[in-house]
């Protein structure tokens, strides 16, 4: 075992759950609880398993500002979103939809119903719900839903 990992634990999944829903975190990253996970940015990282926690959501926030450069900031500024708005949107029309050529497009047609003030109608979102996840829209699990067929 190398010298500088003599004494160091390797983050546990509590450990590491723990730390991304813990408000002061999230605080402290400049989210909170609910949108911490909207920093995350879909990509390949490269982490030793000696990572703190806090290495990872330091490495994560650092990630998240480099993506949103000046370029980026000013389009999604003329399109009246807000970074998590935008955050969302994307994650909704990635889980619609893998297929890059494809993705625009649905975002179009979501763009549009929001400034139409439509209901987004999106398959991921029925899904995110009825998994439980929490956002900031729906702080509270979702409730139990029975179908009749």
């Amino acid at each position: 075992m190398p010298a500088s990992w003599r004494g160091r634990s390797r983050p546990t999944q509590p450990t590491i759950v723990g730390a991304l829903t813990d408000p002061a975190t999230a605080r402290k990253a400049g989210f909170d609880s609910v949108t911490l996970f909207s920093m995350f940015i879909p990509d390949t990282y490269e982490f030793y398993w000696t990572v703190s926690p806090a290495q990872f959501i330091e490495r994560m926030r650092r990630e998240y500002d480099r993506f949103w450069t000046p370029q980026r900031d000013a389009k999604r500024q003329r399109s009246g979103l807000s970074r998590l708005e935008v955050m969302t949107l994307a994650s909704i029309v990635y889980e619609e939809t893998r297929q890059s050529d494809e993705m625009p497009r649905i975002a179009g047609v979501y763009i549009n119903r929001l400034r139409k003030g439509w209901p987004l109608q999106a398959d991921p979102t029925v899904k995110i719900r009825l998994a439980g996840v929490r956002t900031a829209a729906h702080p509270a699990p979702a409730p139990e839903i029975s179908v009749a067929l």
